[in-house]
């Protein structure tokens, strides 16, 4: 499997995504309690991340005016990402079991392309993120906007998971 490491700035509205030490792209938050994101790839390439509903159930990906995907959250804790023009060759995120703190990234055939899952360091007091994927995946601009996106979708329900518990 192919490893990716995702740096969190002290902040924590920023990440950047490496790959052997290889600038990937980076995810921008605007505000620190917002969900609206930048996102910059390593290969120039710009993208915004925007909530289109109240209840944050969808949200949209755009390059630009053009809308590249429309992302619909469930009360699971999942999410579908679709492709604009391209509803059938959607992809899935989603949780690897109840009480895990890992989600996984598949295609619309159900294969796992990628698995994200954190790890909190009490002594450093700070998290570290592990992200891995199959080796044929996360090539291109498009995958590692999906990687990206899969970071910005376990940072929301990481938030929304510290908002219950503290309610």
């Amino acid at each position: 499997m192919k490893q990716f490491e995702i740096s969190a700035k002290s902040n924590s509205r920023d990440f950047e995504l490496s790959e052997n030490d290889g600038f990937v792209g980076a995810l921008n938050f605007i505000k620190w309690s917002s969900e609206k994101a930048t996102i910059k790839m390593g290969s120039g390439g710009v993208y915004t991340f925007n909530i289109k509903s109240f209840w944050k159930a969808t949200a949209q990906v755009l390059e630009g005016e053009r809308e590249l995907f429309e992302i619909k959250n469930n009360f699971s804790g999942g999410a579908t990402l679709i492709p604009f023009k391209e509803e059938h060759h959607f992809y899935t995120i989603k949780a690897r079991g109840w009480f895990s703190n890992s989600y996984s990234l598949l295609s619309y055939k159900g294969e796992e392309l990628a698995v994200i899952k954190s790890e909190f360091s009490w002594k450093g007091f700070e998290t570290t993120y592990n992200l891995n994927c199959n080796e044929n995946f996360g090539n291109t601009e498009r995958e590692q906007l999906l990687l990206l996106l899969l970071v910005q979708h376990y940072r929301a329900m990481q938030r929304a998971a510290v908002a219950v518990a503290t309610s």
